[in-house]
C-alpha cells in the first residue's frame, strides 16, 4: 500500500517512457540513449529524490560537453536557492546557496544565456561561475515553481543545437515526474498512516478490498487480530463476490451470528474512492450482541407469558394469521385448540394463589410435553390456554388422542385430579376468513364442554344452578334445540336494531325462516345457507358422529355486507338425546 502511486503519476510515467523510446529510436547518440533508458528504469525504483537527481545529472554530464549540471531548490521564505545535486564545482564558492534575486540566469521558462544575449548582470554571473553558457529550466511541483535544472558549459555552439534544448527539457520533465511522485507518495504515506491510526481506534472491524477483484488492500487492527471479526467479514465478502452482485449489497446491512464466539455482528458494505484513487469496497463489522440480547428480551417479554413461559395471547393472534395463510397455500390442516381448567376459582380460594400458580405452571409443562404441541402452546390469560397446529389430518387425529389420554393423568401437589374443558376447530370445517372467527368458534365449543361439566356437578363457577352463563359473554343469541321435535328454546337473546327477539319457544324450521331475510343474503352464500338450515340436513350431521355444523354467510347491511356465523353443536357425547343441542349466533 505504501508503494502505491496515483493514477495520474502512472499515466505520466507511461507518457515519459513513450517519449523517450520514440526519441531513442530517432537519435544517433548512443550514450544519451543508454542514459535515458537507465533513468526510465530508475523511475520504478524506490530511491530518494537526491539519488534520482544525481543519476539524471550524471546522464546529462555523460552525454554533453558541459562544466556543471545542477538542481537547485527554491526557498521562498528566505528568497534563496540551494543546491540539491551537482556534478561539477561551479557553485562551490557559493557554499551551495545563492540569493534568488541575484541569480539572473533563470526565468519562468527554459532560458539560454551566453555572451551574445547576456546583459551586464548576467555576464558578471557567468564570469563568476567561470562559464560562457547557461541553460536553465524551471521544475514545477503541484503547478508551483519549486526547482531549477541548470546546465553550465563553455560550448557556445550548443546554442544552435535544438536537440540539446529538447534533451535538457526532457531531463527537467523527468525530474518533475520524480519529484511529483515523491510528493504524492509522501502525502499518501502520511494520509495512510493517519487513516490507519484513526481506524485502529474505532470499535469496529474494517476491511478495504478492491471493487472488482475483492483483493484485500487494508484491514484495521480489530479485523486483523480478532478472529471472529475477521472470519465474519471474510465470509460476507466471499458471499457477495461469489454471487457477483456487489452493487446490490452496497448500503445494505446483514446480520451474522458467529457460532464459535456466540457473538452477533452487523456487516455493512460501502463504496468509495480509496486514498490512492482506486475504487474500493469498505466492509465494516459492528458487534451488536448486546443489542440482539436486548431485542430478544423485549420480544420474549412481548410474546411470552411470565408465569408459565408459554407464548401469550398477542403471539397467538400473530401465529393464527400465519396458519390461516399457510393452510390455504399448502392444503394442510390447521386446527385451534382452546383449553380451560375447571374449578380453578375454587383451587385458588381453597389452597391459595401460590398453589394456583404452581398448577398453571404444571398445566403448561403438561401441554408442552404432549407430542406435537411443543412450541405451539399459548396462555391466553387466567386459566385459559390454547394450541395451534398445522399438520396433516392423520397427524392431527393422533395428537388429539394423545391429548385426550394425557389430560386424564394431570395432577399437582395437594391436587389429585384435574378437570380440563377444551374445544377445537379445524380449517377443513369451513373457509375461515378471520382469526377472530376461528378463535370464537373454538372458544364456544370449549365453554359448551365447560357448561356440561358444571351441569354434571350441579353448579357453575359462581355456585349458581347449572346454566350456560359462561357462553353469554361470547354469543348474545343462544338457543337450545331439538331436531327430532323441530323445536327451540331461547336461552339468551340481545335485541339489535336489525333483530327483534322471537318467541321464546317454537318451531326451529320457522325460526330459521324468520331469523333471516333471504333477500339480504349474498347471492354466493344463499344456496349454502338454505341447504344447511334444513332440519333433515342437520339431523344427518348430528347422527353422524355428532359432527359440528358451522354456517357462515354475508348479510347486506348499508353499502356493504356483514358476516354472520351460526354454530350448531350437538349435546354432550354421553347424552342419549341424539338430536338435541345448541345454536349460537355471532354477528
Amino acid at each position: 500500500m505504501q508503494k502505491s502511486v496515483s493514477k495520474k503519476i502512472i499515466i505520466g510515467y507511461n507518457i515519459i517512457r513513450f517519449v523517450y523510446c520514440w526519441r531513442n529510436i530517432l537519435s544517433s547518440d548512443n550514450n544519451r540513449n543508454i542514459g535515458l533508458s537507465e533513468i526510465i528504469r530508475m523511475l520504478e525504483n524506490n530511491v530518494t529524490f537526491t539519488q534520482a537527481a544525481d543519476s539524471v545529472l550524471e546522464c546529462i554530464t555523460d552525454s554533453m560537453d558541459i562544466c556543471d549540471a545542477v538542481v537547485m531548490q527554491i526557498d521562498r521564505e528566505s528568497d534563496t536557492m540551494h543546491v540539491i545535486s551537482e556534478t561539477g564545482n561551479c557553485f562551490k564558492d557559493e557554499s551551495g546557496t545563492v540569493k534568488r534575486s541575484e541569480f539572473v540566469l533563470c526565468s519562468d521558462a527554459i532560458k539560454i544565456t551566453y555572451e551574445g544575449n547576456a546583459d551586464t548582470a548576467q555576464k558578471g554571473l557567468l564570469d563568476r561561475l567561470g562559464v560562457k553558457l547557461s541553460i536553465t529550466v524551471p521544475i514545477l511541483i503541484n503547478n508551483v515553481k519549486a526547482m531549477y535544472l541548470i546546465v553550465l558549459s563553455n560550448d557556445v555552439q550548443a546554442v544552435s543545437d535544438n536537440k540539446i534544448k529538447e534533451y535538457i527539457s526532457d531531463m527537467a520533465l523527468v525530474l518533475h515526474g520524480i519529484a511529483q511522485s515523491k510528493v504524492i507518495n509522501n502525502s499518501l504515506i502520511s494520509s495512510y498512516d493517519v487513516l490507519q491510526k484513526i481506524l485502529d481506534n474505532i470499535g469496529s472491524g474494517i476491511i478495504v478490498c478492491s471493487r472488482y477483484s475483492g483483493n484485500i488492500l487494508f484491514e484495521n487492527e480489530m479485523a486483523a487480530n480478532v478472529q471472529e471479526v475477521r472470519d465474519t467479514i471474510r465470509e460476507c465478502l466471499e458471499d457477495v463476490f461469489t454471487c457477483e452482485d456487489v452493487h446490490r449489497n452496497i448500503g445494505a446491512s446483514m446480520e451474522r451470528y458467529n457460532t464459535e464466539s456466540g457473538l452477533w455482528f452487523e456487516v455493512r458494505f460501502s463504496e468509495l474512492e480509496w486514498i490512492d484513487g482506486s475504487e474500493v469496497i469498505v466492509v465494516t463489522a459492528v458487534d451488536i450482541t448486546q443489542k440482539k440480547k436486548n431485542q430478544q428480551k423485549i420480544e420474549y417479554q412481548a410474546h411470552n407469558d411470565f408465569l408459565t413461559g408459554l407464548y401469550n395471547r398477542m403471539k397467538c393472534e400473530v401465529d393464527l394469521r400465519k396458519v390461516i395463510r399457510r393452510t390455504e397455500k399448502a392444503g394442510l390442516k390447521g386446527a385451534v385448540l382452546f383449553i380451560d381448567l375447571d374449578d380453578f376459582k375454587h383451587i385458588n380460594d381453597g389452597l391459595g394463589h401460590q398453589y394456583g400458580d404452581i398448577l398453571l405452571q404444571q398445566i403448561a409443562a403438561g401441554l408442552t410435553g404432549i407430542p406435537g404441541l411443543r412450541g405451539h402452546c399459548y396462555r391466553m390469560g387466567g386459566d385459559e390456554f390454547a394450541a395451534i397446529l398445522f399438520v396433516k389430518r392423520e397427524q392431527f387425529e393422533w395428537i388429539r388422542r394423545q391429548f385426550d389420554g394425557d389430560i386424564k393423568y394431570w395432577s399437582c401437589n395437594r391436587i389429585k385430579e384435574l378437570s380440563i374443558s377444551y374445544g377445537y376447530v379445524s380449517s377443513s370445517e369451513c373457509q375461515w376468513d378471520s382469526m377472530k372467527e376461528i378463535s370464537d368458534v373454538a372458544d364456544i365449543r370449549m365453554y359448551e364442554e365447560k357448561a356440561m361439566y358444571y351441569k354434571k356437578n350441579g353448579v357453575d363457577r359462581q355456585g349458581q344452578p347449572a346454566s350456560y352463563v359462561a357462553l353469554y359473554r361470547l354469543y348474545t343469541q343462544i338457543l337450545r334445540i331439538n331436531l327430532e321435535k323441530d323445536c327451540y328454546k331461547i336461552l339468551n337473546w340481545e335485541e339489535t336494531k336489525n333483530k327483534k327477539k322471537q318467541d321464546s319457544i317454537g318451531a326451529l324450521s320457522e325460526w330459521f325462516h324468520n331469523f333471516e331475510d333471504i333477500r339480504l343474503i349474498h347471492s354466493d352464500d344463499l344456496v349454502k345457507y338454505l341447504r344447511k338450515t334444513k332440519i333433515e340436513y342437520l339431523k344427518k350431521q348430528f347422527a353422524n358422529k355428532k359432527k359440528f355444523v358451522t354456517i357462515t354467510y354475508r348479510r347486506k347491511e348499508g353499502d356493504g355486507y356483514k358476516r354472520i356465523t351460526l354454530e350448531i353443536i350437538p349435546e354432550d357425547e354421553n347424552s342419549q338425546n341424539t338430536y338435541e343441542g345448541f345454536l349460537y349466533v355471532k354477528e
